[in-house]
């Protein structure tokens, strides 16, 4: 079962404001970039809002800076033609990234975040295993008909996807902290077990989605403290990258 969820909607928010030291300062180095205005955007709901604006140079430098501490969230580098490249601000407020249009996430060099180091190994995994997921869908529809090629070819994308998921239970405990710890337990969903037989010998039909309805805020308090700036999508999205909204209707 997928889910596409936004913190912002429970009733039960409790927004997590970083114990930084007071103020930002975000150094941008954006390789294809020059000489217009970036954005520093936030999720807030199923929209998303512009929080600064600054200058891109000549050399592609570009520095947003605040008095104010800001919420912890995924936020966003926004550029002209909807280029964007994403970052988390958290307990360290004041750090640099530098990248290159020609591929954000693999090109991406951090300093002063270790929060952005671990965001951006952890894009670097889930989009080499996007990208594998990528040429077993096209072999499986090259292979319709092949009852025994598509089993094989099912039995690979499950692999694939229990790496993403080991790779995620391991990093939430080694970062229990983490703001990335945060966002992985809001999108957690529960391991469905087969469902029971009844009486007549027959298996209980409507088991998985009474066990899912049941089970479905299980982590939830353990991760509804990450800020309403974070959208949070189910794991066939991250995984098939789509991982982030698209929606351009950028508020001020």
């Amino acid at each position: 079962m997928k889910k596409y969820l936004c913190l912002v909607t429970f009733s039960v928010l409790l927004v997590g404001f970083s114990k930084a030291a007071s103020g930002y300062e975000i150094k941008l180095t954006i390789k294809g970039v020059k000489d217009t205005i970036v954005h520093l955007v936030y999720y807030y709901g199923e929209k998303n809002h512009i929080k600064d604006s600054a200058r891109v140079d000549s050399k592609g430098h570009v520095v947003f800076k605040g008095d104010e501490t800001l919420p912890g969230g995924v936020y966003l580098a926004l550029m002209p033609k909807k280029n964007y490249f994403e970052m988390i601000v958290d307990k360290e407020q004041k750090f640099s990234m530098e990248t290159d249009t020609a591929d954000f996430i693999n090109n991406m060099s951090v300093k002063g975040s270790s929060a952005n180091q671990l965001f951006y190994d952890y894009l670097r995994f889930v989009s080499a295993k996007g990208k594998m997921i990528g040429g077993i869908r096209e072999e499986m529809e090259a292979a319709k008909g092949d009852a025994e090629k598509t089993k094989e070819l099912k039995a690979k994308q499950v692999a694939i996807d229990t790496e993403v998921k080991d790779y995620k239970n391991k990093f939430i405990e080694q970062h229990p902290d983490e703001l990335l710890t945060k966002i992985f337990l809001a999108s957690w969903e529960p391991e469905i077990p087969e469902a029971p037989m009844l009486p007549g010998g027959k298996k209980d039909s409507t088991f998985a989605y009474r066990y899912f309805k049941a089970h479905f805020f299980d982590k939830i308090d353990e991760g509804r403290q990450v800020a309403a700036f974070s959208c949070v999508w189910g794991e066939d999205q991250n995984l098939y990258g789509k991982a982030h909204s698209t929606n351009t209707g950028f508020d001020n």
